[in-house]
């Protein structure tokens, strides 16, 4: 069996997935070991592709870079090594669709992932009420907003109420791991105070968010891997990005689906400008 070197993100692995699931190998994936560790248990949701995963102390995004085998080879019929380094991120960074990268394997928008009956059921436990709409919202920790240039607390607060105004039975329904704090607890404590419906699910594993993003009417996110994600449900939502990754924009998602406002990539805004476009041209309110 051979074995691959991935990037340690959710999204990261997503843009390799989407070429390597159209392939009959199974392999077994190496993940950097630092913290935050997030990258195995998307590997575990997709028997269809890994035979195993493990974290590997050492391992970096840098050497993962300089050692990645597209900067060599281009196509996957001409890899033939039983070990080496594969990333998609130089080639999306520099605004080039998904579909040149691998080209000649083709692309799958979608992903199957391989969730229990237990993990829906967890899901349909948080989000107890089937007559509800709700809208998923990842807001990050703070130390990843100011790195990024994100939204503070305030400007995530000023969204949620302008839609909250225009339909009042929407639940927000806040996403996360358990180090994304900061943002979330004060988010929290506005929307309480403000009687905005929410729901916490902060800290719930990968397999139980993806039932989750099943779940919602739409999805608004931090740019992480959770949006990317959610796109791979054929899920509609809103991805900001940073200024210094801007030419990943539109350059992984269906292009029928960035077409037509069923995602919706742009760099952080102001939080009038992304509603006007969610409630004024994608029509959300509408939709629910």
């Amino acid at each position: 069996m051979r074995t691959i070197k991935v990037c340690a993100g959710i999204g990261d692995s997503i843009w390799v997935l989407q070429k390597l699931l159209n392939q009959n190998e199974k392999f077994h994936f190496q993940i950097p070991d630092g913290s935050p560790q997030r990258g195995k248990p998307l590997y575990d949701l997709l028997p269809q592709i890994a035979s195993s995963a493990e974290y590997v102390p050492g391992l970096t995004y840098t050497k993962l870079a300089k050692e990645n085998i597209q900067n060599r080879k281009q196509r996957w019929m001409d890899i033939s090594e039983k070990t080496f380094a594969l990333t998609a991120n130089s080639h999306v960074e520099a605004g080039k669709r998904i579909e040149g990268f691998l080209y000649d394997l083709p692309t799958s928008y979608r992903i199957e992932y391989a969730t229990t009956k237990a993990d829906s059921v967890a899901a349909q436990k948080l989000l107890y009420d089937n007559t509800k709409r709700y809208i998923g919202i990842y807001t990050s920790a703070y130390s990843n907003a100011r790195n990024v240039g994100g939204w503070v607390m305030l400007d995530w607060f000023k969204l949620i109420r302008l839609l909250h105004a225009k339909n009042r039975d929407i639940v927000f329904v806040i996403v996360g791991a358990p180090y994304d704090v900061g943002i979330t607890d004060e988010l929290i404590t506005e929307m309480r105070a403000a009687k905005i419906q929410f729901i916490n699910t902060t800290g719930q594993q990968l397999p139980v968010v993806i039932e989750l993003l099943k779940r919602f009417s739409y999805f608004i996110g931090f740019p992480s891997g959770l949006s990317i994600l959610n796109e791979t449900l054929g899920k509609d939502g809103t991805m900001f990005y940073q200024d210094k990754v801007k030419g990943i924009i539109n350059t992984w998602a269906d292009p029928d689906r960035i077409k037509n406002g069923s995602i919706k990539e742009c760099l952080f805004c102001d939080p009038l400008a992304i509603y006007d476009w969610i409630a004024n041209e994608y029509c959300l309110i509408d939709k629910l």
